[in-house]
């Protein structure tokens, strides 16, 4: 079956990386600044990181959960709005109902919620000694595999 060819539109996407500090206004400063950027650099799609509001660790999530929405994803809205971008709000711990959740959320150009998603297993389960030491063991293989494989070392993987 032949299918009609059609034109494929281009579009920037920017992922960005940020320096994640124990300050969250700082880090929501930060992170709207390098969207805005980014925005002003042609991307229609912006990318955060995981956890980019709040330092990565079993002891911060439930310091710096919020709800949804709250203070990361209102700012998130209003950026995506200003700029004009579908922006994929990397992810922020959640508290929902007493629990925890490793959430992204993801916002239209006019600012809108287009939809929320939750890792599987929610943070309490990974507060859990077992959950961080068998994500190390799995982390330390990944790096050795990587370093391994082909003599090409690539110390991205080596960062928690």
């Amino acid at each position: 079956m032949l299918f009609p060819r059609r034109a494929m539109a281009t579009f920037r996407l920017a992922l960005i990386q940020l320096q994640v500090s124990s300050i969250k206004s700082d880090n929501l400063t930060r992170a709207c600044g390098l969207i805005r950027k980014a925005a002003m650099q042609g991307a229609k799609i912006v990318s955060l990181p995981e956890c980019f509001n709040s330092p990565y660790g079993t002891n911060y999530f439930s310091e710096y959960a919020e709800k949804i929405p709250g203070e990361s994803t209102q700012k998130l809205s209003e950026v995506a709005k200003e700029c004009s971008i579908y922006l994929i709000g990397g992810s922020i711990p959640e508290e929902d109902a007493g629990k925890l959740y490793n959430t992204c959320a993801v916002f239209g150009p006019d600012g809108t919620l287009l939809v929320k998603y939750r890792k599987i297993r929610n943070l309490v389960w990974c507060l859990s000694s077992t959950c961080f030491s068998c994500t190390m063991k799995l982390l330390e293989k990944a790096v050795t595999a990587a370093q391994n494989s082909n003599g090409v070392e690539r110390p991205y993987l080596t960062e928690l």
